[in-house]
């Protein structure tokens, strides 16, 4: 299944909310400097988390949904991981990503909590060596995974929905 613009009329880009300061800083103890997250409608909306706002900003511009890899695969798989490796050459999408966001390399998990909606994560390093680590470390494993359905459940409460606020970019995601 291909997205086209009739099936995506409506992309938001959420605001940073205090209830992902916790994720987004254990992330940030793995190496992580990058995170996005978005849920995905059977009908149509995206609202979207992304934690470089020049990339937000460009992507929602420039209506790349449309044409990321990582979304695109959302539908197409059955893969609840998938390393941006994988689509970095061929894509411009992850090219461009990779150039402003100033990662190295990425993952995307995806989580398919009801048939009316998807759950997908981003993580990118700018260590050439994070993503691997994540990888090869079945308890960061296991932290990123349990990351990930806490960001799905707060991402699926309708007390978060109402607050999605359109193509508002937070303060940039940062080592501290």
């Amino acid at each position: 299944m291909s997205l086209s613009p009739k099936e995506m009329p409506e992309f938001s880009i959420l605001s940073q909310e205090e209830t992902f300061a916790a994720e987004l800083e254990i992330l940030h103890t793995m190496g992580v400097d990058y995170i996005s997250f978005g849920k995905i409608f059977a009908k149509g909306e995206i609202y979207s988390f992304f934690s470089n706002p020049k990339w937000a900003k460009f992507y929602r511009e420039n209506r790349l949904f449309l044409q990321d890899p990582c979304l695109h695969s959302l539908y197409k798989t059955v893969n609840i991981l998938a390393s941006w490796r994988h689509f970095s050459e061929d894509s411009p999408v992850m090219q461009k990503r990779r150039e402003i966001c100033q990662i190295y390399d990425g993952l995307s998990l995806y989580d398919r909590r009801d048939p009316h909606s998807s759950i997908i994560m981003g993580i990118g390093s700018s260590d050439p060596q994070a993503i691997t680590s994540i990888l090869d470390s079945p308890k960061a494993l296991s932290t990123l995974f349990y990351l990930k359905k806490e960001v799905s459940r707060k991402l699926s409460s309708p007390r978060f929905c109402a607050k999605a606020i359109h193509f508002y970019a937070h303060r940039p995601f940062s080592h501290h």
